[in-house]
């Protein structure tokens, strides 16, 4: 039996099982569909687990996206997980300052007072005076005579100045009579002067901030001013000393002229010239309009005979 058949019966068959359009491509013959050319994309890849996206960055699009490796270094640590900051505590003004616990109860020091023949001796603990000056510690613990003797001397202080430090050394305070009881001492504002340039000399700045306080307590109460030695504090402070300034605007601030006349002899050089300053800054454009000689020649006149 053969199964042979020529070309014509093939079309034809084919013809019968796919009824299409007279334009249809035959399994002989078919078109060739040309499409636009097109630059190749790579398919998104299928997402991944959190661990392969932190090793392979993955490209979306056309876009890499890059993720940083974690690393080892503490440096970088700190940079991807910074530390938040500690909230503030109290300031160094309020936290309650230190005191000693007398663990060597059995060293003790002595402050010479004044000069010969009128010395005073004041007793007391080494650790108190060393646990907040500096210049005690390196001179209590020296081979210098300081530290033989274990005496300091406090020659240009007088007693009550001494026995403020003292006071101070071991409560952090200081009992000021005439604040509590409303008369006026002078020799205890002396007594505090002093022991705010002595405090300066032990390197004890919260001493000398303490001081200056308690000052401002007694000038406002007495307005003091006139009676004071400022040769005194003069001598002993530099130029821009805080104790200086305080004094300097304290009296430009309650001095009137009357004043400057009649004590000119209690006022250094160096102070009037401070004052002058600290009152020509207090003066107001108006004030030192009205100051101009060209406003009021008469006053510089002299009688016509």
């Amino acid at each position: 039996m053969s199964f042979s058949s020529s070309d014509d019966d093939i079309q034809l068959r084919l013809r019968t099982i796919r009824p299409d359009s007279e334009d249809e491509p035959t399994l002989t013959k078919r078109r060739k569909v040309s499409t636009p050319s097109q630059p190749y994309a790579p398919p998104a890849p299928p997402l991944k687990s959190s661990t392969f996206l932190r090793r392979h960055a993955p490209i979306v699009g056309r876009v890499r996206v890059s993720t940083p490796r974690p690393s080892n270094t503490l440096s970088t640590a700190k940079a991807q997980n910074p530390t938040p900051e500690k909230l503030p505590t109290k300031s160094k003004v309020e936290q309650k300052p230190k005191k000693p616990n007398f663990s060597s109860s059995h060293e003790l020091v002595a402050l010479i007072v004044g000069k010969e023949p009128n010395i005073k001796k004041l007793v007391l603990h080494k650790e108190a005076a060393c646990l907040y000056s500096p210049v005690f510690t390196a001179a209590f613990n020296s081979a210098f005579l300081e530290g033989q003797t274990q005496e300091y001397r406090l020659e240009e202080v007088n007693e009550g100045a001494a026995q403020f430090l003292v006071q101070w050394l071991y409560n952090q305070e200081l009992t000021i009579t005439q604040l509590e009881d409303g008369k006026y001492n002078q020799d205890e504002v002396e007594s505090l002067i002093q022991l705010n340039i002595l405090a300066d000399k032990l390197l004890l700045p919260r001493l000398q901030n303490l001081t200056l306080s308690e000052l401002s307590k007694v000038c406002h109460k007495s307005k003091f001013a006139h009676s004071f030695n400022f040769h005194y504090l003069y001598a002993n402070t530099g130029p821009g000393s805080p104790l200086r300034r305080f004094v300097v605007d304290h009296c430009a601030s309650v001095l009137c002229s009357y004043d400057y006349g009649a004590s000119s002899d209690n006022f250094p050089k160096e102070m009037l010239v401070d004052l002058a300053a600290v009152l020509s800054r207090s003066l107001t454009p108006s004030a030192i309009d009205k100051l101009k000689p060209e406003h009021a020649l008469t006053r510089y006149h002299v009688p016509e005979a």
